[in-house]
């Protein structure tokens, strides 16, 4: 391997491409998931409303907020909107901005949808239409106290539903200050789509460069190693050629060197692509669902002593194979080359026999192989896909506790 790693140095900015667009090529790989995940819950369960905080609501729903909120909350809350006659509209602020706006007005926002929702009238009406203490109204105070509690509801209630539930808040707010909510999430939908479009085309693109740059490395390095061979062969002296036959000699020219163009470009497509995406698909896995971070550790433990163990059984053969390609070219250039001598002493049976059992064992050796290759794929497709039941049926509980969401657990597949 150092040798073929050595032959691959005058080649180095191409590999530096290469590995410039397998970046890339994770980066959209790993992206897709995220985009099925936000087009099941915000587009379709959210109406494609990506924030708790609404985009526009009525004078009476801002009011009414405020009897939730801290002073600090209170003035966060009206410097982010603008009034336009009745309707309160908010201003234009960085993705980052609102994501940090919906953690600060989470709690007040779904105390105040938790409360609209209520069957009991009387407290509908006093937060609606506070009026006082003297009235017998629930005072901002009274209200505020409730906080505490709905702080701890929250905190069991989990993070996927604490946002779904703002969602719907502001869905609510939207509809009632005549946004059309369904435009909204058509927008939406189809924006999403469309990236995740542009991903796949960008992966196609990205692939079909690897396999370019990566067939160019090995076609040079095929080539110079064809070369270097040649010129190796023409230079041996009578003793050399006594101790590498003919048939040898050609098959380390070809089929040898051909083997080895093979896997540089695996290497370079394939391999080098796999702890990317390993590393990149783990960062992933975090970020989306730490709980359910077991299932991809037994997945890759489990392939991992499955990969092991047909390494075992099928790499002497794969080392066994190489011999005898070299067996049967000897035997097809003996009998080619002697044809006239074979036909003059009748000897066309004996080899004939000779030509079969060297045929006969590549192919008994070669149908190990094959078979034993064919036998890791469905064996890898049944533990995958009984990973995905695993993980539909954690993800399940997680979704039933409030833990995770429809896409996170898509996204997690």
């Amino acid at each position: 391997m150092s040798k073929i790693f050595k032959n691959m140095i005058p080649y180095w900015k191409s590999i530096v491409i290469i590995i410039a667009l397998l970046f890339v090529q994770a980066w959209c790989d790993l992206a897709l998931p995220s985009y099925t995940s936000d087009i099941i819950d915000v587009g379709i369960q959210n109406n494609g409303v990506e924030h708790i905080v609404p985009e526009a609501l009525t004078a009476e729903a801002f009011e009414t907020a405020e009897l939730f909120m801290t002073d600090e909350e209170a003035d966060l809350w009206e410097s982010i909107y603008e009034q336009d006659g009745d309707i309160y509209r908010l201003q234009m602020t960085s993705e980052s901005e609102l994501n940090e706006i919906d953690d600060t007005l989470a709690v007040p926002l779904i105390m105040n949808y938790q409360m609209s929702v209520m069957e009991d009238s009387e407290v509908k009406e006093h937060v609606a239409k506070p009026t006082g203490a003297d009235a017998g109204t629930l005072e901002k105070d009274t209200l505020l106290s409730m906080r505490d509690s709905m702080e701890d509801t929250i905190d069991t209630m989990g993070s996927s539903l604490v946002k779904s539930m703002g969602a719907a808040y502001a869905v609510s707010c939207d509809k009632a200050a005549g946004l059309d909510v369904e435009k909204i999430q058509k927008n939406y939908l189809v924006t999403a789509g469309l990236k995740m479009v542009g991903m796949a085309l960008m992966i196609g693109i990205v692939t079909v460069l690897v396999g370019f740059f990566a067939s160019r490395v090995g076609a040079g390095i095929g080539r110079t190693l064809r070369e270097k061979v040649f010129k190796q062969v023409v230079g041996f002296s009578n003793a050399e050629f006594d101790r590498f036959s003919t048939a040898s000699l050609i098959t380390r020219s070809t089929n040898d060197i051909q083997q080895i163009q093979m896997l540089i470009v695996m290497l370079l497509r394939m391999v080098l692509y796999a702890p990317i995406l390993a590393i990149g698909g783990v960062f992933q896995v975090m970020k989306t669902n730490v709980s359910m971070s077991w299932i991809i550790g037994l997945a890759v433990i489990i392939i991992a002593c499955m990969v092991l163990l047909l390494f075992v059984v099928a790499m002497p053969k794969f080392k066994m194979l190489q011999k005898l390609v070299d067996k049967l070219n000897l035997v097809t250039r003996e009998i080619l080359t002697g044809l006239s001598v074979i036909r003059a002493f009748s000897t066309e049976k004996h080899e004939e026999k000779r030509f079969d059992d060297a045929n006969v064992e590549l192919t008994k050796t070669n149908l190990f192989v094959n078979r034993a290759m064919t036998f890791m794929m469905p064996v890898m497709m049944l533990v995958m896909n009984g990973v995905s039941v695993l993980i539909v049926w954690t993800g399940a509980h997680g979704i039933s506790d409030g833990q995770m969401q429809v896409g996170d657990m898509m996204a997690f597949i």
